[in-house]
Parts: structure tokens; C-alpha cells; sequence
């Protein structure tokens, strides 16, 4: 199977979104008491993030968001959102351009928070477990 990911650039986010926003809306849900959809288009046509196609046989699977961090002393691309189906299939290819592309701006590491379920793929993909990030709400 040929898989192809490429950088989807701002301008052509507005049409891009019929196709995208519905794979994006399985990850933005876990977080929309905090960003809306609106947001993450706002952002990333503002370029404040990145929006990768994941693309199987020229059929859209998923949806990468990222952003890069800079911290004193190093950088590093956040996967903010990733969304899609048959990952098993198209992650490795995906992640390997995200390296490719985390390298050529600079940037140390590639980190990531994910729901629990993401586990069974992370370490398959060379990601470690430094952490997990619990909320309460007051």
C-alpha cells in the first residue's frame, strides 16, 4: 500500500476543511470543553499549528496536527491531534515524515499526549512513556 503525508499549506485550509473536519472532530472532542473546531481552523490558517494529510491508495485515512515548542534550550514538534482509522496501516510512514520534517526545522524531539488507547501504537513508533497528564475540574 502506498502512503503518502504532506503538509497541507494555510492557505488551502478553507478547502481542505469539508474533508478534514470530520476526521479532525474524533480527536477535538476529548478536548472541547477547551478548543472548538472554529479554533483549530483559525489556528492553523493563522499557522500557529500544522495540518498533515495521511493518505492510503489517494484516499484521506487521517489527519496530523502539530506545532512547534520553543523551550531555552531545545525544540520540539508537538503532535497536537491526530485522527483517523486503520492507523496500523499509515502511522510508521507518518511518523517517519514528521521526523524528516522535525529535523529539517531544527527541532530535538517529537513528543505527543494521547488518550490511552494510543499506547499500543507509541511504542511500536519508538515513543516512550515520560508521562501522563491528569486534569481536575473546580
Amino acid at each position: 500500500m502506498t502512503v503518502n503525508v504532506h503538509l497541507v499549506h494555510h492557505t488551502l485550509i478553507d478547502d481542505a476543511w469539508p474533508q478534514i473536519a470530520p476526521l479532525l472532530r474524533r480527536s477535538q472532542r476529548r478536548v472541547a470543553n477547551s478548543i472548538g473546531m472554529d479554533d483549530l481552523k483559525h489556528d492553523l490558517e493563522a499557522r500557529g499549528q500544522q495540518l498533515w494529510a495521511v493518505k492510503v491508495e489517494d484516499k484521506l485515512k487521517a489527519v496530523i496536527l502539530t506545532t512547534i515548542l520553543k523551550h531555552p534550550r531545545r525544540s520540539v514538534l508537538r503532535i497536537t491531534h491526530i485522527a483517523g482509522s486503520d492507523m496500523k496501516v499509515w502511522i510508521e510512514g507518518a511518523l517517519a515524515t514528521l521526523v524528516e520534517a522535525a529535523q529539517a526545522l531544527g527541532c530535538d524531539a517529537i513528543d505527543a499526549e494521547g488518550r490511552l488507547g494510543w499506547i499500543k501504537h507509541a511504542s511500536k513508533c519508538k515513543f516512550k512513556e515520560v508521562s501522563r497528564t491528569y486534569e481536575m475540574e473546580i
